[in-house]
């Protein structure tokens, strides 16, 4: 019996499929005592972690995403359309203003009108793929930022954010991975 209600887009299915299949394959190891599997089954509920990236998650939602973040990351990056991962030190010096991802190009761009705002322009590189409702960034500190997306132009979503907004400097940061979801 399906767990997701029936608003929810087919990626989440099939998401809620492998994240079922997985805790089936980790009740089962844990059985075996198997000396690899060294991290306790998630302690979150797969339709909190589906309600909060659907952008329908509440506080327990959240906590839910902060209980496992391994599950989450996991999560967000098997059912997501684009995913940007954290650049490699060498080519990261500083901040960054364009990052290349699987399924995206995301760049920061000064507004020319007002120094204090910078546009954020997420391309979506695949024509044919789903498109995203929400960016997710999975931060240095190990927390994660949930931010609605616009409605897009094509497949070009543009946010004018503040200059200092979280989005904006987990988007300059190298260390910062993004999921389109």
């Amino acid at each position: 019996m399906p767990m997701l209600p029936p608003e929810f887009d087919p990626p989440l299915a099939r998401a809620e499929q492998i994240f079922m299949q997985l805790e089936e394959v980790e009740a089962i190891m844990a059985t075996l005592d198997v000396a690899s599997v060294s991290e306790p089954p998630s302690s979150a509920p797969f339709a909190k972690l589906a309600r909060f990236v659907a952008g329908q998650g509440q506080a327990d939602s959240f906590q839910a995403c902060r209980a496992d973040v391994r599950i989450f990351r996991k999560f967000l990056a098997n059912t997501g359309p684009a995913y940007a991962p954290r650049l490699a030190a060498a080519a990261s010096s500083g901040r960054t203003q364009t990052r290349e991802g699987e399924g995206c190009r995301i760049s920061l761009r000064p507004s020319r009108a007002d120094p204090e705002q910078v546009y954020v322009v997420v391309e979506m590189t695949r024509p044919e793929g789903v498109v995203p409702r929400h960016l997710f960034l999975s931060l240095p500190d190990g927390l994660f930022s949930r931010f609605d997306l616009p409605e897009p132009d094509g497949m070009v979503f543009q946010i004018l954010a503040q200059a200092d907004s979280g989005l904006v400097r987990g988007l300059s940061s190298p260390e910062t991975e993004v999921f389109l979801h």
